[in-house]
Protein backbone atom coordinates (compact mmCIF):
# COMPACT_ATOMS: atom_id res chain seq x y z
CA UNK A 1 0.00 0.00 0.00
CA UNK A 2 2.90 2.09 0.53
CA UNK A 3 5.93 1.51 -1.64
CA UNK A 4 8.84 3.59 -1.17
CA UNK A 5 8.38 3.61 2.80
CA UNK A 6 10.44 1.47 5.35
CA UNK A 7 9.66 -1.70 7.09
CA UNK A 8 10.50 -2.17 10.40
CA UNK A 9 10.78 -6.05 11.64
CA UNK A 10 12.79 -8.07 14.19
CA UNK A 11 16.50 -9.10 13.70
CA UNK A 12 16.13 -12.37 13.35
CA UNK A 13 14.33 -11.99 9.79
CA UNK A 14 16.05 -13.74 6.84
CA UNK A 15 17.77 -11.90 3.81
CA UNK A 16 15.05 -13.28 1.31
CA UNK A 17 12.22 -11.23 3.61
CA UNK A 18 14.93 -7.79 2.87
CA UNK A 19 14.98 -8.50 -0.66
CA UNK A 20 11.15 -9.45 -1.34
CA UNK A 21 10.65 -5.57 0.32
CA UNK A 22 13.47 -3.93 -1.83
CA UNK A 23 11.98 -5.70 -4.92
CA UNK A 24 8.47 -3.91 -4.01
CA UNK A 25 10.28 -0.28 -3.51
CA UNK A 26 10.51 -0.72 0.27
CA UNK A 27 13.23 0.04 2.89
CA UNK A 28 13.76 -2.69 5.38
CA UNK A 29 14.74 -1.74 8.75
CA UNK A 30 15.88 -4.70 11.00
CA UNK A 31 15.80 -3.94 14.88
CA UNK A 32 16.03 -5.81 17.93
CA UNK A 33 14.09 -8.29 19.37
CA UNK A 34 10.62 -8.01 20.96
CA UNK A 35 7.88 -6.77 19.15
CA UNK A 36 7.29 -3.73 21.83
CA UNK A 37 10.85 -2.91 20.32
CA UNK A 38 9.75 -3.08 16.55
CA UNK A 39 7.11 -0.64 16.85
CA UNK A 40 8.95 1.84 18.78
CA UNK A 41 11.61 1.73 15.99
CA UNK A 42 8.90 2.61 13.64
CA UNK A 43 6.96 5.15 16.08
CA UNK A 44 10.50 7.01 16.06
CA UNK A 45 11.49 6.57 12.68
CA UNK A 46 8.27 8.03 11.62
CA UNK A 47 9.00 11.39 14.18
CA UNK A 48 12.56 11.76 12.39
CA UNK A 49 10.49 12.17 9.10
CA UNK A 50 10.88 8.44 8.24
CA UNK A 51 8.20 7.54 6.28
CA UNK A 52 7.34 3.63 8.33
CA UNK A 53 4.03 2.17 7.75
CA UNK A 54 3.89 -1.54 8.80
CA UNK A 55 6.47 -2.76 12.11
CA UNK A 56 6.36 -6.84 12.52
CA UNK A 57 7.61 -8.86 14.27
CA UNK A 58 8.59 -12.55 13.22
CA UNK A 59 6.25 -13.68 16.05
CA UNK A 60 3.26 -12.02 14.17
CA UNK A 61 2.78 -9.24 16.55
CA UNK A 62 2.46 -6.52 14.34
CA UNK A 63 1.00 -2.71 14.00
CA UNK A 64 0.56 -0.27 11.31
CA UNK A 65 1.01 3.58 11.46
CA UNK A 66 -2.42 4.10 10.12
CA UNK A 67 -4.08 1.94 13.27
CA UNK A 68 -1.62 4.62 16.08
CA UNK A 69 1.31 1.78 15.80
CA UNK A 70 -1.02 -0.79 18.03
CA UNK A 71 -0.34 -4.06 18.06
CA UNK A 72 -3.50 -5.10 16.62
CA UNK A 73 -3.72 -8.78 14.63
CA UNK A 74 -7.20 -8.17 14.53
CA UNK A 75 -7.07 -5.19 12.31
CA UNK A 76 -4.24 -6.27 9.86
CA UNK A 77 -6.47 -9.77 9.82
CA UNK A 78 -9.36 -7.90 8.82
CA UNK A 79 -6.96 -5.71 6.17
CA UNK A 80 -5.73 -9.27 5.03
CA UNK A 81 -9.39 -10.57 4.54
CA UNK A 82 -10.61 -7.36 2.63
CA UNK A 83 -7.58 -7.97 0.33
CA UNK A 84 -8.47 -11.51 0.16
CA UNK A 85 -12.43 -10.64 -1.00
CA UNK A 86 -10.77 -7.46 -3.31
CA UNK A 87 -8.84 -9.57 -5.11
CA UNK A 88 -11.46 -12.72 -5.78
CA UNK A 89 -13.58 -10.24 -6.94
CA UNK A 90 -11.41 -8.89 -9.56
CA UNK A 91 -10.35 -12.47 -10.65
CA UNK A 92 -6.50 -11.54 -9.62
CA UNK A 93 -6.23 -14.77 -7.61
CA UNK A 94 -5.56 -15.68 -3.52
CA UNK A 95 -3.55 -13.32 -1.31
CA UNK A 96 -0.44 -16.07 -1.61
CA UNK A 97 0.12 -14.70 -5.08
CA UNK A 98 1.53 -11.76 -3.41
CA UNK A 99 4.00 -13.80 -1.66
CA UNK A 100 5.22 -15.84 -5.03
CA UNK A 101 8.66 -14.09 -4.84
CA UNK A 102 8.95 -14.43 -1.68
CA UNK A 103 12.56 -16.26 -1.15
CA UNK A 104 12.15 -19.04 2.08
CA UNK A 105 15.40 -19.82 3.18
CA UNK A 106 17.03 -23.17 2.87
CA UNK A 107 17.52 -23.93 6.28
CA UNK A 108 16.98 -21.95 9.38
CA UNK A 109 18.25 -22.42 13.13
CA UNK A 110 18.35 -20.32 16.40
CA UNK A 111 21.00 -20.08 17.95
CA UNK A 112 21.02 -18.29 21.91
CA UNK A 113 24.15 -17.45 23.84
CA UNK A 114 24.21 -16.96 27.31
CA UNK A 115 25.96 -14.10 28.35
CA UNK A 116 27.13 -14.19 31.59
CA UNK A 117 28.81 -10.47 31.56
CA UNK A 118 26.80 -8.38 34.56
CA UNK A 119 26.44 -5.83 31.80
CA UNK A 120 25.06 -8.07 28.57
CA UNK A 121 23.71 -5.11 26.42
CA UNK A 122 27.48 -3.26 25.66
CA UNK A 123 29.00 -7.01 25.41
CA UNK A 124 26.21 -8.30 23.17
CA UNK A 125 26.57 -5.08 21.10
CA UNK A 126 30.52 -5.49 20.66
CA UNK A 127 29.83 -8.91 19.74
CA UNK A 128 27.54 -8.65 16.90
Amino acid sequence: EHPGTSVVTDSVTSDGLAEFIAAKGGQHVRYMRGYKNVIDKGAKLNKAGVDTWLMIETSGHGALRENYNLDDGAYIAVKIVIEAVRRRLEGGGGISNLFSELKEPLEEKEVRLKITAADFKPYGGAVV
